[in-house]
């Protein structure tokens, strides 16, 4: 097989977990490129403190890099090169000038735009509304294809055998439920429940996306329910081998979110043998249901997006939400044997859907048809 040398803009995570980190066994190369963009961006950073997501998002070499073809992480590409894009977005991920990322997008150099789910192709379609734009050169490359996730264990003997164990893992905890979770459990609490333990990872922050006048104290609502209650135990950041380790032994992990592009934690913790309580929002159906986990409804407006853009809409959400996750939580306190057999199927769901190796083989020959 022909080896391929692949150039890229960054060797992030994202990269990394959706393309240049996957097995494909010395066919593919990947290379970190020279970028234009990113010395207009340092400059107006350091003059002027900001950045603009159409340069962040964006790549320009001049035909400078010797490469094959191009694959980026939602970056927008100017060039006359080969190249793909990988996206849990619609893209271009700019804030203006999308009818010119649009036309790039169309040109017949780019090859392929890999969309990681369903919800996140239904938004890219709402680009082609909201521009009055002619979407069909870009339709016709467009594929979901989910992202990766290895097998990180094989059965379940690690879990907790005398109480359960809830973890959830998410620097900003307000838009991961943080808030409706804590009074949960709280509740439980209160009424006498006791056999159970709540893990949380997180820096506490708030969110740019669920930024509200009460956001403050709600924050340090959370801050009191960790100082107070002995069953929740805290860490503010950890590598992400020691979060794994610590999935491993959770009986079941929580992605409560608002909203999420993709929720690559749930892979992680279904990875784990960990079945997980989400959400209805965004992505998250097509990775969790009821069968491998527990799925609260919560009230939507359109293409999975949560419905939260007043006062009003957004308490009503949180009550659902809190209520949603007091109810599950304690139906799994009083029926703990269902867990076993979600992790099972949540093993199953990784090992069906989600192989790196399969990933790979399709990439693989992406690139290859790219480069005819």
């Amino acid at each position: 097989m022909k080896k391929i040398l692949v150039g890229t803009k960054s060797n992030d995570y994202l990269s990394k977990r959706n393309f240049s980190g996957l097995p494909f066994a010395a066919r593919v190369v990947f290379k970190k490129c020279f970028d234009l963009f990113k010395i207009k961006s340092f400059i107006r950073f350091k003059f002027f403190r900001k950045s603009e997501p159409n340069e962040l998002f964006s790549f320009k070499d001049f035909g400078l890099n010797r490469v094959d073809l191009y694959h980026f992480f939602s970056v927008t590409y100017y060039g006359k090169k080969p190249w793909v894009v990988t996206s849990s977005v619609p893209v271009p991920r700019w804030n203006k000038f999308e009818k010119k990322g649009l036309t790039l997008l169309s040109r017949s150099n780019c090859k392929a735009i890999i969309l990681l789910s369903e919800n996140c192709k239904l938004k890219q379609e709402e680009y082609f509304e909201k521009f009055q734009f002619d979407g069909t050169e870009i339709r016709g490359k467009t594929i979901v294809l989910p992202p990766s996730q290895e097998v990180l264990v094989q059965d379940l003997s690690m879990k907790p055998k005398n109480k359960l164990v809830f973890i959830i893992v998410g620097h900003q905890i307000l838009i991961k439920g943080g808030l409706e979770l804590v009074r949960a459990f709280r509740k439980l609490s209160e009424e006498g429940i006791s056999n159970f333990e709540l893990r949380i990872i997180s820096r506490l922050d708030k969110s740019g996306f669920l930024d509200y006048p009460e956001s403050s104290d709600h924050i340090n609502e959370i801050k009191t329910e960790i100082k107070e209650r002995e069953y929740i135990k805290y860490w503010k950041m950890l590598p992400n081998t020691d979060v794994l380790e610590l999935i491993k032994t959770s009986s079941v992990a929580l992605l409560p979110s608002y909203a999420d592009s993709y929720g690559y934690s749930v892979l992680e913790a279904q990875a784990c043998g960990c079945p997980v309580i989400t959400t209805n929002t965004s992505a998250l159906p097509e990775i969790n249901d009821n069968e491998m986990g527990w799925t609260i409804e919560v009230p939507l407006s359109k293409n999975g997006r949560p419905n939260v853009y007043s006062p009003e809409a957004r308490l009503e959400f949180s009550n659902v939400l809190e209520k949603g996750l007091y109810t599950t939580l304690k139906q799994i306190l009083e029926k703990p044997e269902v867990i076993n057999d979600k992790g099972l199927n949540s093993l199953k769901n990784i090992k069906l859907n989600h192989s790196p190796e399969e990933r790979a083989n399709k990439l693989y020959y992406i690139y290859c048809d790219a480069m005819k």
